[in-house]
């Protein structure tokens, strides 16, 4: 878990791999978000459940223990409807195709990316 804290939004991010966890968790407090991290979903699932104050679920889509990042996002935004989503993928043919992405108003950012990349779209997310 990053040690960086910030006064932002509140970022639910979800990722299994702990050094990309970190980095996105480092870059998000560096840009003055504040992470709060699972490793899959079952676990962001209980995070959230707790909090009414996420403004954001970053989610990779392959995500362990049977619950991907798309039924993630499904089941985030039936606890909290007005959940922004991205998800991050390091693959061309996720789970998740343009229709899904629209129907939760979601964005996608694939991986590998730079922080510049996360930074652009952390604002395009929240100008909007």
């Amino acid at each position: 878990m990053t040690s960086i804290q910030a006064s932002g939004p509140v970022v639910l991010l979800v990722e299994d791999n702990a050094e990309m966890r970190e980095f996105v968790a480092r870059a998000l407090g560096l840009n003055g978000y504040q992470a709060i991290e699972a490793a899959d979903g079952v676990g962001a699932l209980a995070l959230l459940a707790g909090r009414d104050d996420c403004a954001l679920l970053i989610t990779d889509v392959m995500l362990p223990g049977g619950m991907n990042g798309a039924e993630l996002a499904r089941q985030a935004c039936a606890l909290r409807p007005a959940l922004r989503i991205m998800f991050m993928s390091g693959y061309a043919d996720t789970v998740i195709d343009a229709l899904e992405l629209d129907r939760l108003g979601a964005t996608m950012l694939a991986k590998p990316f730079r922080v510049r990349e996360l930074e652009e779209r952390l604002r395009s997310i929240f100008a909007a």
